[in-house]
């Protein structure tokens, strides 16, 4: 089995039942940033199928240890945001890691889909607008 296959086979496990703000498969989000054009790396696709892995589930992270290469966890670790920590000192964390960098800003696009935007309620769209364009200048794209 290669490595996507792995993290397919993982995602599918861990993110089993799991839904977003919208009530989509949260599985169909990290499909989709992994899909965008932006992750032209074995690396970027493996970092952006995993990432709502650890902030979304009980993952264990020697499993991602015994399966990925330290880079690709590494980067979904920084990729991670933890509750109680502020957003600027964690877009900031995530600047310093390249891979990581380039998922957030693919996370970022596809959290701010008009369509995926349009599912929710105005309070929750408008907050998630404000949060995700203050990342956006925080990580500077």
């Amino acid at each position: 089995m290669n490595s996507i296959e792995k993290m397919l086979k993982i995602i599918a496990k861990y993110h089993k039942g799991q839904t977003d703000k919208s009530d989509s498969p949260i599985v169909l989000h990290v499909l989709r940033v992994a899909m965008n054009p932006k992750m032209d790396s074995l690396e970027k696709i493996l970092v952006a199928l995993g990432h709502d892995l650890i902030e979304e589930t009980k993952i264990p992270t020697s499993v991602l240890l015994k399966n990925f290469s330290p880079d690709v966890v590494e980067a979904i670790n920084a990729i991670t945001h933890v509750n109680g920590s502020l957003l600027d000192d964690y877009y900031k964390a995530i600047s310093k890691n390249a891979l990581a960098l380039a998922v957030k800003e693919a996370d970022i696009e596809d959290n701010m889909n008009p369509v995926r935007l349009d599912m929710l309620d105005a309070i929750t769209k408008t907050r998630l607008i404000e949060k995700y364009t203050n990342a956006k200048k925080v990580l500077g794209y």
